[in-house]
């Protein structure tokens, strides 16, 4: 088998005619070429050249091998000019900011694919909590957002995604799964006295969960708070306490369904919207839109399975 510098010095001395004058073009002497030849002789087991004639002739198998010695200099030719057109391409860079719980679906079901038909796009993801998410578009640290809640930011630009719900999480083990019904609704009272997680505040979870306590005047008994409640998913049933998310994150996370309760909320209040959010400044490109339109109908998709 011939590797890219044998069949190199294998076509220069069928050009040449010459082991000698082909060692000249090569750069190498003429005694390592000779060598060279031999070797790749041996492997293949048989004779390239007659030996003896001038200009050096070619056997009948060393001319079955020069078009297989130029298919390999054409192929590596070839693998060269595309990596050089990779290399060449303009490279971009994407920032996103997404909600808890949805970065593991938007990076199986939206970049692998986006990635492969946008070779010159590095995409980077960032899963935190709305108000952290809308910081970092003021501060153009990210390129395109997440938002819950209204649109209330003069400088950017909104497009709806989905209608949401927030719901009440309880272990299956707790007191309070015990007393009401997987998927029943209740109302906020009944989280009188109750323990919970809940986001820090300055999320919009945290804010309706805030607006609510105020609305049916329900001290909140808040024993953990978090940024992000992602990392706390495995072990929420060991917390002991009820916490307040969302539907759709509860419907994307698997873990949870064996582990956990879910409950409505009789009131309207627990209903928001979210949005794809960018900065008006922000030049929105092919590569961009392509995203937009990939991230906004995935995220549609999900509310609804």
């Amino acid at each position: 088998m011939l590797n890219q510098k044998q069949a190199e010095y294998f076509l220069e001395i069928v050009n040449c005619g010459s082991i000698t004058e082909a060692a000249k073009n090569l750069f190498i002497s003429q005694p390592a070429l000779s060598q060279t030849i031999k070797n790749i002789e041996n492997e293949l087991q048989f004779p390239l050249f007659i030996r003896g004639t001038s200009p050096l002739q070619l056997t009948k198998m060393g001319e079955r091998m020069l078009p297989i010695a130029r298919s390999i200099i054409s192929f590596n030719q070839n693998i060269e000019k595309q990596i050089k057109a990779l290399q060449e391409l303009p490279t971009h860079t994407l920032r996103i900011g997404v909600l808890s719980g949805q970065a593991q679906g938007i990076i199986t079901h939206i970049l692998t694919d986006y990635i492969a038909s946008h070779s010159q796009v590095e995409v980077s993801i960032t899963e935190t909590g709305s108000h952290v998410i809308e910081q970092l578009l003021m501060d153009g640290k990210i390129d395109i957002g997440v938002l819950s809640g209204a649109p209330t930011n003069s400088s950017f630009n909104y497009v709806f995604i989905r209608n949401d719900t927030m719901v009440v999480l309880a272990p299956k083990t707790s007191d309070f799964a015990k007393r009401h019904a997987n998927a029943s609704a209740i109302n906020f009272d009944e989280l009188y006295d109750q323990q919970l997680v809940a986001k820090t505040i300055g999320s919009y979870s945290r804010l309706l969960l805030d607006t609510l306590s105020h609305l049916y005047g329900i001290p909140l008994k808040i024993k953990y708070e978090f940024e992000n409640l992602a990392p706390i998913v495995p072990n929420f049933p060991k917390l002991g306490c009820l916490t307040f998310l969302p539907m759709s994150y509860y419907n994307v996370t698997p873990e949870l369904y064996e582990t956990s309760n879910y409950y409505y909320i009789n009131c309207s209040e627990i209903h928001y919207s979210e949005f794809l959010c960018f900065h008006k400044s922000l030049y929105i490109s092919d590569y961009i839109s392509d995203l937009l339109d990939a991230m906004q109908e995935h995220l549609a998709q999900a509310n609804k399975q």
